[in-house]
């Protein structure tokens, strides 16, 4: 049997693009070329991208800040409130602690002026006038009444 190629022989094939494209790049001077505008085209983008994201992070921190600021001022106001409230209740403390000693300290002459008042209630006509308290013990107390008056 006969054998027939019916493909073009590489002798007869006429150079095409690709073969052309495959010369160009082929050159030394021109890889170097194409490989320096990739690679600086490159550095461009990621320099440019480094340069926006960091101005966004720049801008995001400001308004971290400026929101971190405002909430310690608030902040500020709300210590200096709870600061005064503790002195008030302080101050409250203390007069309570003082109408407690004093109510403690008027037993003795409470007690005495309930009686008298308890039996000058029970005699009509009788008047206080004055009390005079001499010494600390609750027994030397010297009562001027005036009958009928």
């Amino acid at each position: 049997m006969i054998k027939i190629n019916l493909l073009n022989s590489v002798t007869e094939r006429q150079p095409g693009a690709v073969e052309t494209v495959d010369r160009k790049i082929g050159n030394p001077a021109t890889r170097l070329a194409l490989t320096s505008i990739t690679v600086l085209f490159l550095l461009l983008a990621v320099v440019g991208w480094e340069i926006i994201s960091t101005r966004m992070a720049k801008e995001q921190a400001q308004n971290d800040l400026t929101e971190q600021q405002r909430i310690a001022e608030e902040l500020k106001a709300v210590m200096a409130e709870q600061q005064d409230l503790e002195q008030k209740i302080q101050n409250i403390d203390s007069r309570i602690d003082a109408i407690k000693t004093l109510r403690a300290s008027q037993a003795g002459p409470s007690a005495v002026l309930e009686a008298m008042r308890e039996r000058i209630a029970v005699t009509p006509g009788i008047y206080l006038e004055s009390v005079e308290q001499k010494g600390t013990s609750s027994n030397s107390k010297a009562i001027r009444q005036t009958r009928n008056r």
